[in-house]
């Protein structure tokens, strides 16, 4: 509300510690390793998004970190993403079927 983004990450990053805690099922040694990877290269948190063995691992880092970042980790796929006030929305959608 305070138009802080950083503390959103930071906020990511807290109840992402908090809810690895509820069960060890939570995560897993490569999703550790992935988080841990992003931390210590400039994110300031993330979330688990998805589930049944799929799913994304979103990170809030900052624009001067996520160019390093990605550079440094070729083999991980970079979707953007921004915050509007529009609610949620239709981006893609696969006519083919």
């Amino acid at each position: 509300m305070s138009g802080n983004i950083d503390d959103f990450g930071k906020l990511l990053n807290s109840s992402w510690l908090l809810k690895k805690k509820l069960s060890s099922s939570i995560s897993n040694a490569k999703i550790d390793q992935l988080y841990e990877n992003a931390i210590n290269n400039g994110a300031l948190g993330g979330k688990l998004l998805g589930a049944g063995g799929g799913g994304f691992l979103l990170m809030y880092m900052k624009k001067k970190h996520r160019n390093i970042f990605f550079a440094r980790n070729p083999k991980i796929i970079n979707i953007p993403f921004k915050f509007t006030n529009n609610g949620a929305e239709v981006i893609y959608k696969n006519l083919e079927r």
